[in-house]
């Protein structure tokens, strides 16, 4: 295989991954809105207490960072959640009914505080650009293990003619596909680690815009009613493997504040989020450090 068709590859696959990255990038906030019907209401009058308070936290971050102020939304669900979405200078902020209904204020302005962090960061575009550079390895290395594995010469065929030749086909093929399947897996650990690092960075600049107070109880509020989701009539079912959650958009587009249940042992691997344990110990070690007012 010759170093012409290397690059042909190369440039094929960092194509493929600008295209599809550049499409899910600008239509994710289109996409958000559209699967979780959010209603908009910063452009609204007469909003509740709460309401008022998180479009006035966005407006005000918003004016002090320097940044095109982002839509404001609820959409109706039972989650206790909240997201940030869409392309630099198009975004939205979206919270859940249940979560408006839920929490305090002092709460909700921890939850504001971590959603405008990943949208000062640019954390979408930081993880959109992880994905695409493992995206684009991925691609060239699988192409390069085809062509180990099955590129022949004539010579070659010719000689590995008949029953033995098939059999050694398939037994090419199940190791490019095991071995393929270990990169992919290793590439979605990479992916969902940097995720968490962002998820940590945003509480901590949550609660620089915040306070660190307000910041530890939006998360501490989340522990209390996960640890209350989990048990029935004395019966914990935390590591119950029947219990699922429901679907939704992705992580990467929808950089959400509590999108899991809890997670034990290796599936910690597997977390988009860290630990709500975790959060909460980080900022408790940052709030001995130094204080934190917030400035909103």
């Amino acid at each position: 295989m010759s170093w012409t068709l290397i690059f042909v590859i190369l440039i094929i696959a960092l194509v493929c991954v600008v295209i599809t990255s550049l499409i899910s990038y600008y239509l994710s906030k289109w996409l958000a809105k559209w699967v979780k019907n959010v209603k908009r209401i910063d452009d609204r009058k007469n909003l509740s207490p709460k309401l008022e308070e998180i479009v006035r936290i966005v407006r005000e971050v918003s004016r002090i960072y320097k940044i095109k102020m982002p839509e404001v939304g609820v959409y109706a669900s039972q989650e206790i959640n909240a997201f940030a979405t869409g392309p630099a200078g198009n975004t939205l902020i979206a919270f859940s009914t249940n979560l408006v209904n839920t929490m305090n204020l002092q709460e909700i302005r921890g939850v504001v505080g971590h959603e405008l962090s990943h949208l000062i960061h640019y954390d979408i575009a930081r993880i959109l650009l992880v994905q695409g550079a493992f995206d684009v390895f991925y691609y060239l290395f699988c192409a390069l293990l085809f062509f180990a594995l099955f590129w022949e010469s004539d010579e070659d065929r010719r000689r590995e003619e008949g029953a033995g030749s098939f059999i050694r086909i398939i037994f090419k093929w199940i190791l490019f596909e095991i071995i393929s399947a270990i990169i992919r897996i290793i590439g979605v650990l990479i992916v969902l680690w940097y995720n968490r690092r962002r998820e940590l960075a945003a509480d901590k600049r949550g609660a620089e815009i915040v306070g660190i107070d307000n910041m530890l109880a939006a998360l501490q509020k989340l522990l209390e009613l996960e640890n209350k989701a989990w048990i029935v009539d004395g019966i914990d079912l935390t590591e119950d493997d029947n219990t699922k959650s429901t679907g939704e958009p992705n992580s990467v587009s929808l950089l959400k504040f509590n999108p899991e249940k809890k997670k034990k042992g290796l599936l910690d691997l597997f977390r988009t989020h860290p630990s709500l344990e975790e959060r909460i110990e980080k900022l408790e070690k940052l709030r001995k450090q130094r204080a934190l007012p917030g400035i909103v």
